[in-house]
């Protein structure tokens, strides 16, 4: 489990870096699983070290253009309250 949380963590840091590069960058992910990858951590993990890269990226995701926005609030539609 740790290891996962670890390589996850790694993760959301590329993704941070990649989503800060460009609104083209912002959109492919937008159009891939990582988005509702992303929402899934930010809803289950209760690791600071994982949450504040899958925060900063969500921010640079919603940063995009407007549908790059709608994209991110339908996969939040999923998120229980």
């Amino acid at each position: 489990m740790f290891l996962d949380e670890d390589l996850a963590t790694e993760v959301a840091w590329i993704i941070v870096y990649l989503s800060a590069l460009s609104n083209v960058a912002i959109d492919m992910l937008v159009k891939s699983d990582l988005l509702q990858l992303l929402v899934e951590r930010l809803a289950t993990s209760n690791s600071l070290q994982l949450l504040i890269p899958v925060l900063r990226s969500l921010g640079n995701l919603v940063a995009g253009d407007a549908h790059m926005t709608d994209g991110f609030f339908v996969v939040g539609q999923g998120i229980p309250g």
